[in-house]
């Protein structure tokens, strides 16, 4: 007598399905259509409403950016990539004419007297971004050769009569010349730590001082 109610569901069931035809489930199939006849390209992102203000001011001749540019995701242009995930070119070692790629000359104290000139960038393997993985980027014609600004002064303060801070900068001839006078009978040696301090007395083959970091 328990089984006789849920023979009774079952039998219930059976008869409503069979009786509900699959035609008569318009929003399902119309769904599965629907996705079924998707471009391959659809991205949802689009609906994010910068992306579509971006996408409708683009000239009517120029493709439509796909996931691989999108501007407001994670990937972005290699060319943006800081440099900490780069592998450049070192800079050229020697000076070129104004005329050709390169450095028309190194070093400088004033950021408008540093020239700059184009080395080739590539992005690291591990790196996923968009666009060209090899560029090109601006790097500054300086170049360093062990010269420290604090232990020259210290030279010139202390050394400066025996011309050390000469010497140490590579002005082999004229530390001679400062050290057979005793540095000018002092006045030479007070003038080169003017010189030093005011950034006006540098390296000898035109180097920058080595960054104290």
């Amino acid at each position: 007598m328990q089984m006789i109610p849920i023979l009774l569901f079952h039998w219930l069931v059976e008869v409503s399905l069979a009786a509900y035809a699959v035609s008569d489930l318009p929003t399902f199939a119309k769904e599965s259509v629907y996705f079924s006849q998707r471009d391959i390209d659809f991205d949802p992102r689009v609906d994010n409403p910068l992306m579509r203000e971006m996408i409708m001011n683009l000239p009517s001749d120029v493709d439509r950016p796909g996931i691989a540019q999108y501007p407001l995701g994670p990937m972005v242009s290699c060319s943006n990539i800081p440099d900490d995930f780069l592998r450049c070119e070192s800079i050229p070692k020697h000076t070129v004419p104004l005329n050709e790629t390169g450095c028309p000359h190194f070093g400088g104290t004033k950021p408008s007297e540093i020239a700059w000139t184009n080395v080739s960038c590539r992005v690291l393997g591990s790196i996923e971004c968009s666009g060209s993985r090899t560029f090109s980027r601006e790097r500054p014609c300086v170049k360093y050769t062990g010269h420290y600004f604090l232990s020259t002064l210290l030279y010139s303060l202390f050394l400066g009569i025996l011309a050390v801070d000469r010497f140490c900068l590579g002005y082999s001839a004229i530390g001679v010349g400062k050290l057979m006078t005793l540095g000018g009978l002092g006045v030479w040696w007070l003038i080169d730590i003017f010189l030093l301090a005011t950034g006006n007395l540098m390296p000898a083959d035109n180097s920058n001082w080595e960054p104290y970091y």
